[in-house]
């Protein structure tokens, strides 16, 4: 937090501009890397699934912990090409 108060505090000294980007469902966009392989059990009420059967996940998703890093590993790649 003391960063961004200094970045803040910088902004309005200098009377620049300051933008910001909201994006929705960020994560989601993002593919888990090849060294992972995560599976997740089939909540109750779900249709088409045999019980005791798991789920393979293919795209990050916001509770897992690696999320942010599949994440920024493709930003990277789009915006390094």
């Amino acid at each position: 937090m003391a960063t961004l108060y200094v970045f803040f505090a910088i902004v309005t000294c200098e009377d620049l501009e300051c933008n910001h980007f909201n994006i929705k469902n960020a994560f989601t966009k993002s593919k888990i890397s090849d060294d992972h392989q995560l599976y997740i059990e089939v909540l109750k009420g779900v249709q088409g699934v045999k019980k005791g059967h798991k789920l393979h996940i293919l795209c990050s998703l916001y509770s897992l912990k690696q999320s942010a890093r599949d994440w920024n590993r493709l930003m990277n790649a789009m915006l390094l090409e």
